[in-house]
């Protein structure tokens, strides 16, 4: 007999998931979808200043990490805890760049769910949207795949997780439950100041944490803090200070002075920093609205006081102050308007104009510098998707909301707004597979950017191209006559090509980069390879050496004294220079076999061994390397071993008759007396 059948009621089924498994799983969705939006770059190569920033081969040992916290001026900058990051990323993945990629985009993830709890804590209208919105933001992509941008997302993630403990201890202090509570609160509130003296490691720009929160306290209390409150912050805010004005003081020191672009001037009044901030708050905002046209460098703009519309920017920030001051004041808003403001100027101001920064030179915005500054808007922005209350679930708590299955308008308007905003973060996203598919981008959407000129310019020289890189290079100088590393890079180019007049234009090109730039060392080893080149061999050596001490942790200098010094037979002096490039970097393979070279000329055979073969094991095509190995090994008595190496050096270089000669005595010294072959 057949069972009853039941007609299934469907009005009775659960409408909503459980909130708990609803935040599991969009997390988790939210998590995938980043991943997927940077994918084109997960395998993206080095870009401008990347191998700067990586873990230099001198710095990669126990006493490089050392020198990483205690030597200024050993990194790009001083930013500790984002180059001890670097430091245990290359000992766990070397030069793979997909491990680098990944850090940086779980670190995005990571501050994308901060930002949820963060709002929810703040009992924030649609939290989820918004912080959807700020990770897949276009303007986000140049912090994300950029591989030295590592600083903006580790000190993000730090900037955010500090901020949800503080506001945590601050609902603790609110509504003690338990004799715990207290213990709890402090621990939280250390554990809250340990995360922002980690993010100021990380990156400095976080500095103005504590004034946020302030006005963050001041939304969220009424305007009315507690002396608490101030107390809490006080310690923030002297280590932001501290913190903030020693990262100026090295930005001077060991960017603008010692690593050779004091050239980098700007002379900007009061006045026209005025000018800048008040532009670059429309410009944010405006990208961060519409985010069409984005490029790594964005044109350079021409601060001019007597122009009148330039005041029109400062003016409008100030009128949009004013009337969301009166409109708050006036009860016709609320204060989060108010209050999304002056967070979002708040955040943005380490990069309106009023602080010197190197990019600067090149222009006065850039994507990465608005990372944490667009949360404030997004957040207003995104509270407008929200459903309006009705008065049956106005007393609900919104964080205990599942999540609806029903779709409404909004939902589906949001859901269109992610999704364009995915697919252009994931275009921008392969402007980043190699620094000349980014330049090459860079250049489409501001061709006259003289950054990306020089720098696609010095690429392709060093692929070969001299002739297009020359090309560039005077675009470039006619975009910006004083750009002294474009003369460098163009006399270098000019040099490559060697004809009798282009070599006099490199001198010309050479000789003012080194007037524009007096602390530029590679103008300096241009210079020495010149002069070297025209047979000036004092005058050479002399211009090596100032390389040497402008970059007194590089070991390329020293390196090309010992050329010099080889070629004249000067052993001795090459032995000298090659030991201090060697004791520079342990892994440079053409000092080491430069080393081994010159111990092998001086005739200390055993000696000589080790460079060589550590200079083969890291750098297999160095044919020179490989040869003079196998002439310390026949003189050592090692017959067989030096066949093999002249036979290695043979078949990268099949065309040098020295090392085909020395094959072929190895071999006739290998075959032995008695044997019957000649």
């Amino acid at each position: 007999m057949a069972p009853p059948h039941h007609p299934v009621n469907f009005g009775r089924l659960p409408t909503r998931i459980p909130s708990g498994i609803a935040i599991w799983i969009k997390g988790v969705l939210l998590c995938i979808t980043i991943f997927l939006v940077y994918q084109p770059c997960w395998h993206g190569l080095p870009v401008w200043d990347d191998e700067a920033h990586l873990t230099q081969s001198p710095l990669q040992s126990y006493h490089g990490l050392f020198r990483i916290w205690l030597e200024p001026g050993a990194t790009q900058q001083y930013y500790p805890l984002t180059h001890t990051f670097f430091w245990f990323e290359h000992l766990l993945w070397g030069d793979s760049m997909l491990g680098y990629h990944l850090v940086s985009i779980s670190l995005h993830a990571l501050s994308a769910l901060l930002l949820v709890a963060i709002l929810l804590k703040l009992s924030c209208r649609c939290a989820w949207l918004a912080a959807a919105i700020w990770a897949l933001h276009p303007l986000q992509v140049e912090s994300v795949a950029w591989i030295s941008e590592l600083k903006n997302t580790l000190s993000g993630a730090c900037f955010l997780g500090s901020a949800l403990l503080y506001l945590h201890v601050e609902s603790l202090q609110e509504s003690p439950k338990s004799p715990e509570s207290p213990k709890k609160a402090l621990f939280l509130y250390l554990a809250a100041l340990g995360l922002f003296l980690c993010g100021l490691l990380a990156k400095s720009v976080i500095a103005i944490l504590p004034v946020v929160l302030f006005l963050v306290l001041l939304w969220k209390k009424h305007r009315r803090v507690t002396r608490w409150d101030l107390l809490s912050l006080s310690p923030f805010l002297g280590i932001g200070m501290i913190s903030g004005l020693y990262t100026a003081h090295m930005e001077q020191m060991y960017v603008v002075h010692e690593k050779g672009f004091s050239d980098f001037s700007w002379h900007l009044s009061l006045l026209d920093r005025l000018l800048v901030a008040g532009r670059a708050f429309w410009f944010y905002l405006g990208k961060l609205c519409w985010p069409t046209d984005l490029t790594f460098i964005y044109p350079h703009w021409k601060v001019d006081p007597a122009v009148w519309w330039q005041s029109l920017y400062p003016m409008g920030v100030v009128c949009l102050f004013a009337c969301l001051l009166a409109a708050m004041l006036g009860k016709r808003t609320g204060a989060a308007p108010l209050t999304a403001f002056l967070c979002y100027v708040t955040l943005l101001f380490p990069a309106m104009g009023f602080l010197d920064v190197y990019p600067f030179r090149y222009s006065f915005v850039a994507n990465h510098f608005q990372y944490l500054a667009g949360i404030a808007p997004i957040a207003l922005f995104a509270s407008a998707f929200q459903r309006p209350r009705s008065s049956s679930s106005s007393s609900e708590d919104p964080r205990g909301k599942g999540l609806q299955l029903p779709f409404n308008l909004r939902a589906l308007l949001g859901f269109c707004l992610l999704f364009l905003l995915a697919l252009q973060s994931h275009r921008l996203s392969g402007e980043f597979k190699d620094e000349e598919t980014l330049w090459r981008a860079t250049l489409r959407k501001n061709p006259d950017s003289s950054l990306a000129l020089n720098n696609l310019g010095n690429l392709v020289a060093n692929r070969g191209s001299s002739a297009e890189a020359v090309v560039l290079l005077n675009h470039a100088l006619e975009i910006d006559p004083d750009f002294g590393e474009v003369h460098c890079n163009l006399g270098l180019a000019l040099m490559e090509r060697g004809d009798p007049g282009d070599l006099e234009k490199a001198d010309f090109h050479l000789k003012r980069a080194a007037e524009l730039t007096p602390s530029f060392g590679e103008t300096q080893l241009g210079l020495g390879q010149l002069l070297l080149g025209k047979g000036e061999f004092q005058a050479g050596v002399e211009a090596y050496r100032k390389a040497a001490l402008l970059n007194p942790h590089s070991p390329l200098p020293h390196n090309r004294l010992g050329e010099a010094f080889s070629r004249q037979g000067d052993w001795s002096d090459a032995l000298v220079e090659y030991g201090r490039a060697v004791s520079l970097d342990h892994g440079d393979a053409e000092s080491l076999a430069g080393l081994g070279s010159s111990l092998l000329a001086l005739g200390r055979v055993n000696e000589a061994l080790d460079p060589l073969k550590r200079a083969t094991v890291i750098h297999p095509s160095l044919a020179d390397a490989h040869n003079n190995l196998g002439i310390a090994l026949i003189r050592s008595g090692r017959m067989p071993e030096a066949v093999k190496e002249f036979e290695l050096a043979v078949q990268l270089n099949p065309a040098n008759e020295n090392y085909q000669r020395n094959l072929h005595n190895a071999r006739d010294q290998a075959s032995g007396p008695g044997t019957g072959k000649p």
